[in-house]
């Protein structure tokens, strides 16, 4: 127990950001609960200004592929989105519109922060 001590502290101070961004209550167990998400999914084709589109394909082609035809991306989606430059708001925006679900273990979480994928990105996945 004493040698996992640093471990949890490290863990603690990268997840307390997330909890404390105001989208993750504590449910009667004690565990994370995500708060109800009232807003409906829109069908709609989700489209990618040119410049977002062109980096894509020149970086990953089969993000792009998976957007343009409405199916689920997975976390390298959400990273090669961000290393294209996408604003968090357009990465959560074709999370929401491809109804993308994520089951985040911690190293994924730890991996996404050192990438530097915002916090509010990082939420709504944890979230789905």
């Amino acid at each position: 127990m004493v040698n996992e001590m640093p471990q949890i502290v490290m863990l603690l101070s990268l997840i307390a950001p997330l909890l404390s961004y105001g989208n993750i209550a504590l449910g009667k167990s004690g565990k994370p609960k995500a708060k109800q998400n009232n807003e409906k999914k829109s069908s709609a084709k989700i489209t990618l200004n040119s410049e977002d589109q062109k980096f894509l394909q020149l970086t990953s082609p089969d993000t792009l592929k998976k957007i343009n035809e409405g199916r689920p991306i997975d976390l390298y989606d959400v990273i090669a989105m961000h290393e294209a430059g996408m604003s968090g708001d357009v990465i959560i925006q074709i999370m929401q519109k491809t109804d993308s679900h994520f089951k985040l273990r911690t190293n994924q979480v730890i991996r996404l922060q050192s990438e530097g994928i915002p916090f509010k990105v990082i939420n709504f996945m944890i979230r789905t």
